[in-house]
């Protein structure tokens, strides 16, 4: 055995006990530590590459755009989509405030300016 018990008191051998039960709950404590840090790191570095998608995303462009405004739908046109009131003579755009005054039911769309021109309607000042 490690130490000799004929010639130690009981006060000396629970001592001893106490040393050796100290070094080894220090010696535990470490491995724990050091035991715990490896797995962390392990875990951490798998998450850090699970479920990368973002690599593969790709942006593109969609030219196809719907605007609305007023729950007004944009249509492509020559120049832009212009709308008038069944009921008046002003024709507008559709980033014009006018817009949103006429009613649904009340509003004609044109593909040019030159087609509301010629149904007989003119351009709505202060709407370029």
């Amino acid at each position: 055995m490690w130490f000799n018990l004929t010639h130690m008191s009981l006060k000396q051998f629970f001592k001893k006990i106490k040393g050796f039960y100290n070094s080894c709950i220090k010696r535990l404590i470490w491995l724990w530590i050091i035991v715990l840090s490896l797995v962390n790191s392990y875990i951490l570095g798998f998450l850090s590459n699970y479920n990368n998608d973002f690599k593969k995303l790709e942006i593109t462009q969609d030219l196809n755009l719907e605007i609305k405004s007023s729950s007004v739908i944009k249509i492509d046109g020559e120049q832009g989509s212009i709308v008038a009131s069944k009921n008046g003579t002003k024709y507008y755009f559709l980033h014009c405030g006018g817009v949103g005054r006429i009613n649904d039911e009340n509003k004609v769309y044109f593909d040019s300016e030159d087609s509301a021109i010629k149904d007989g309607y003119e351009k709505a000042s202060g709407c370029e």
